[in-house]
């Protein structure tokens, strides 16, 4: 509307400059006005579409911000300080919609300082339910025999260190995003946690190294460099219960082979869950928990499975090594 407005002007002047007999002198010095007030006006026009997205923004902020929230510490909470990390799930049911259950009777034990597999349809959402981003529809998740949901969210997450499929990083520097998982950390702590993770090889050769600004949700970083940065605030935050969600499948040959000599010396003394459709891992793996349709079909070693030939994990097996 601006750019027709100001077309309009410019003839309108220009037809009454004829009109009027004004000289070339004059006319040119309007014209040149007239010129010099169309980029003002149109930064004008400009700040109030900034205005407008900024003002719907801001709605969706103050929405998210208003929103009821579902998941809330108990009114008498559980004091819990460092967790053991034996998980119990006893006859667990979990609905996203009302009528179609995502999860089915789940009744098994996850030891302390033994590494577990699940695999199959549901692996996420019961991992999901172990850091209760939901709670359970039915049933009761326990922690050391205390029910999750009588304990603190700070207190229960702090005992977790989760390394999901696709890492958020917050535009910061590379130190600033490991350290996220433990504020407090020095820098040689921050430094010692990504040479366990693999991570630091291709961090020093940054320009910047640790101090590289990583970009709005790490637009500079491919997936498997976020990985091994997620891999490095595991180690570095050192809690009882290790969860990993598919944190290798952004990774190449080489740096997988790497990440999984660091992921065998993070799980060892402390419980550990895989969640994975590849079977690269299971070396480390003493347990495996195949689910189907939302109930446990399979569980055992990842020999025993693999020798059962009328195993889902023995199909899965063989699909993957195109056999």
């Amino acid at each position: 509307i601006i750019e027709v407005i100001a077309s309009c002007g410019i003839g309108f002047a220009m037809f009454y400059a004829y009109k009027k007999h004004i000289g070339p002198d004059i006319f040119i010095a309007l014209t040149g006005a007239l010129y010099l007030s169309y980029e003002p006006i149109k930064k004008i026009a400009e700040l109030n579409n900034r205005l407008k997205t900024g003002s719907a923004s801001l709605k969706r902020i103050e929405d998210l911000l208003n929103s009821p929230e579902k998941i809330c510490d108990p009114k008498h909470p559980v004091s819990v300080e460092t967790l053991n990390g034996d998980i119990t799930l006893k006859n667990v049911s979990f609905s996203y919609e009302k009528g179609k259950k995502a999860l089915s009777n789940i009744d098994f034990k996850i030891e302390h300082g033994r590494t577990y597999a699940l695999s199959g349809a549901g692996k996420t959402t019961l991992a999901n339910l172990i850091l209760r981003f939901y709670d359970v529809t039915q049933g009761v998740v326990e922690i050391d025999g205390i029910d999750i949901r009588n304990m603190r969210l700070k207190d229960l997450r702090r005992n977790i260190s989760y390394v999901p499929q696709s890492p958020t990083l917050i535009n910061g520097t590379v130190a600033d995003n490991i350290r996220w998982s433990k504020p407090n950390a020095t820098f040689d702590e921050v430094v010692h946690a990504a040479q366990r993770a693999y991570a630091h090889e291709f961090i020093s050769s940054l320009e910047q190294g640790y101090d590289t600004l990583v970009g709005e949700s790490g637009m500079r970083f491919s997936g498997g460099q976020k990985q091994r940065i997620a891999l490095a605030r595991a180690f570095l935050r050192d809690a009882p219960i290790l969860i990993l969600d598919e944190a290798t499948s952004a990774l190449d040959a080489n740096s997988e082979y790497e990440v999984h000599k660091g992921v065998e010396a993070l799980a060892k003394n402390r419980t550990t869950i895989l969640i994975s459709h590849r079977f690269t891992m299971m070396s480390i793996v003493d347990t495996v928990i195949v689910l189907n349709n939302g109930k446990i079909a399979e569980i055992g070693t990842p020999d025993d499975l693999a020798q059962m030939t009328n195993s889902i994990y023995y199909k899965l097996y063989k699909k993957q090594q195109g056999k």
